[in-house]
């Protein structure tokens, strides 16, 4: 039983190099996970840097603004 087990994953992942995609799909994954995680790093920093400006100006206040609202709605 064991035997007729490991026969069927041989010949469907190995004998027509169906593995490839689980290879393909798995550098996708990371090259998606770099992108989101630079994404997110550039969004928090922006909203960070957002938050501890001065609000003296009305872009300012705008901006501080709807980093609320963004914060808002995230947590």
């Amino acid at each position: 039983m064991l035997q007729a087990f490991w026969e069927k994953i041989s010949l469907t992942l190995l004998e027509h190099q169906r593995y490839m995609y689980i290879i393909k799909g798995f550098g996708n994954t990371l090259l998606m996970t770099v992108f989101a995680v630079l994404l997110g790093i550039v969004i928090g920093l922006t909203i960070a840097a957002i938050k501890v400006w001065p609000k003296k100006s009305n872009l300012g206040k705008i901006a501080n603004f709807f980093a609320d609202c963004y914060l808002t709605v995230i947590r």
